[in-house]
């Protein structure tokens, strides 16, 4: 803090004194700094914020919200229950959100403990889910709703979404298990049996980037033994892909649910169209 109106007077003969003592004090500051710590009563410079997305927030790469803001894509995977409706701080994110759909990429407050609530579609007092989650602020995220109604087994659980650029020809793809009763489940390529991703319930693989093209998939359960053979998935450049399995083995199946975003582009490269939304599957 600055005080003009307030000068300290030094006599010739302290001088040597007062130079010796800042000596001393940047002597201490540089053994600290190089210790990897700080000396009493000196402030640390401040860090640069994190910058997600390859120094982009989502906001500009999704074109949603504002730098401040989180990006969240909900995806009903809950069984049971029908339309939700879902209401996250200071916005009703998805009304009448079907099982097998998403909401698409809003923006959202982020926070620490932002309060996640579903409830049955046009009724506010059946909660389904509730939960308090950590949403940061510039990140993509899947807000993935799982569970079965009426077994006290629906959850909210937040999966974040890498939209960093990508290289040429290359896809980004990760694998949700959405499915209750499959502990564990893995993606692979038929034929070669390329790994995709291995996710247990109700998580998300580490992200894997393929080359671009068209793929036969299997599903696979903790033995190997195969789920789903879904339709051959196409997988196109810029583009980062989550694969979500919902529903239930027992129940005689599994569905494939394929969202997609767009990755962000590098400086002089052209963004890329975001491929056609699949129809849902049917509950």
């Amino acid at each position: 803090m600055r005080r003009d109106g307030c000068r300290r007077w030094t006599s010739p003969g302290a001088v040597p004194t007062v130079i010796l003592l800042l000596a001393g004090v940047a002597l201490l500051v540089a053994l600290s700094s190089a210790r990897g710590g700080v000396a009493q009563g000196v402030t640390p410079a401040a860090s640069p914020e994190a910058t997600p997305v390859g120094g982009r927030p989502c906001s500009e790469v999704l074109g949603v919200g504002s730098p401040g803001d989180a990006c969240v894509d909900i995806v009903h995977a809950a069984l049971g229950i029908g339309a939700v409706d879902v209401v996250l701080p200071s916005v009703e994110a998805a009304t009448r959100l079907e099982y097998g759909t998403t909401s698409d990429f809003l923006a959202v407050a982020a926070g620490d403990a932002a309060t996640v609530t579903v409830t049955s579609a046009g009724d506010p007092e059946t909660v389904v889910a509730e939960a308090d989650l950590r949403l940061r602020a510039g990140e993509a995220s899947l807000l993935l709703v799982s569970g079965v109604f009426g077994t006290d087994s629906i959850g909210v659980t937040v999966v974040p979404i890498d939209l960093s650029p990508l290289l040429e020809e290359t896809t980004r793809v990760l694998v949700v298990n959405a499915a209750p009763d499959v502990a564990e489940l893995e993606i692979v390529e038929r034929g070669d049996q390329t790994v995709l991703g291995e996710a247990a319930y109700p998580s998300a693989s580490s992200p894997r980037e393929l080359p671009v093209g068209s793929y036969a998939l299997e599903v696979l359960g903790p033995d190997g033994e195969v789920l789903l053979e879904p339709d051959r998935t196409g997988f196109e450049a810029d583009i980062v892909y989550a694969l979500v399995v919902l529903g239930l083995v027992a129940d005689g199946g599994l569905d494939l649910l394929v969202e997609s975003a767009p990755a962000a582009v590098a400086a002089g490269a052209t963004p890329a169209a975001p491929p056609a939304s699949p129809a849902p599957p049917t509950p």
